[in-house]
């Protein structure tokens, strides 16, 4: 693996081209896998939204698994333990863009380890990827291989005296050809995490309109009902005028809800703070009424021997 890349703020890690089955010397065989094989570099970046520590690794194989990300970071000299929770999910194109890419965001427990990945020299990320080289040696192994299997020779070069290219020749040739450029990657990548972001904000959205207010109410979009309905819990909740239009209607629902972290949070110190005062107050009040019975009880005393002297 070559040292890190940085590129707009991606840290790039390339990729060998991928494995090549002897068996599928066929054309078909062939394009098949440089299809597959199409797309070689992996991308990383931060996560910039929300308030996890989370890292984005774009371009990673289909299927990918928490079991691989854990893999790769134990090879990598990382902690596994470190890594709280990998989400996986894919951004779907068209088959002349490659069909789609796939990623991976793992949410670390700390920020500390976000860039003790981002920062490393050197990454091997083999486990993420779908189609490596079957051969330690890499390129010169696979061509090795396919030559054998051809009865090709190669001069010291390491150019074939094939009059066409051919094999692996011809896969190589396909590969560099179709395989998408940095730029492609990064929109491929951005879309990604901003489509990422706009489901969570979504999903944000939609707990707060359906979350329970202190009262126990909850409002809903009525369904032709006006005016109190039940929930399938039984619970009654107030039912927002039909009429309204999509936006103004989650408007006034955001607006009624008054759940957010930080109005309970601003209402709670409030409530706190309020009785805080009344302690105070009742404290205040309970002085000044032992100071007056202490004075009441000391003229008492004062008063009885004179009035018996009388």
């Amino acid at each position: 693996m070559k040292a890190k890349v940085l590129l707009n703020g991606y840290r790039v890690v390339a990729l060998p081209l991928g494995e090549i089955d002897v068996n599928e010397y066929t054309k078909a065989g062939v394009e098949k896998r440089c299809s597959r094989a199409a797309k070689r570099y992996l991308y990383l970046r931060r996560h910039q939204g929300g308030s996890e520590d989370a890292v984005f690794v774009a371009n990673v194989k289909a299927g990918v698994s928490e079991k691989d990300v854990r893999r790769c970071w134990t090879v990598n000299g990382l902690d596994p333990d470190g890594i709280q929770s990998v989400g996986v999910g894919s951004l779907r194109g068209n088959e002349r863009e490659g069909g789609g890419a796939w990623f991976v965001r793992v949410v670390l427990k700390c920020a500390s380890a976000v860039e003790e990945i981002l920062d490393k020299n050197e990454l091997d990320l083999r486990d993420l990827a779908g189609y490596l080289w079957g051969k330690d040696q890499g390129e010169d192994g696979a061509r090795q291989d396919w030559d054998r299997k051809e009865g090709r020779t190669r001069d010291g070069m390491g150019l074939s005296h094939s009059k066409e290219s051919v094999g692996f020749d011809a896969a190589l040739a396909s590969y560099r050809a179709a395989r998408p450029g940095a730029g492609r990657m990064r929109e491929w990548s951005v879309k990604i995490m901003e489509e990422y972001e706009r489901n969570e904000a979504e999903q944000t959205r939609k707990n707060l309109v359906n979350a329970v207010d202190d009262d126990g109410f909850v409002l809903v979009r009525s369904g032709g009902r006006r005016g109190i309905v039940r929930d399938p819990t039984g619970a009654s909740v107030g039912a927002a005028p039909r009429h309204l239009g999509q936006d103004a209607y989650e408007k006034r629902i955001l607006k009624k809800q008054r759940t957010t972290l930080d109005v309970e949070d601003f209402y709670g110190i409030k409530k706190k703070e309020v009785r805080r005062n009344q302690v105070l107050e009742l404290r205040r009040q309970f002085q000044i009424d032992q100071d007056r019975m202490r004075k009441m009880a000391n003229a008492m005393e004062s008063r009885e021997p004179h009035e018996g002297n009388k």
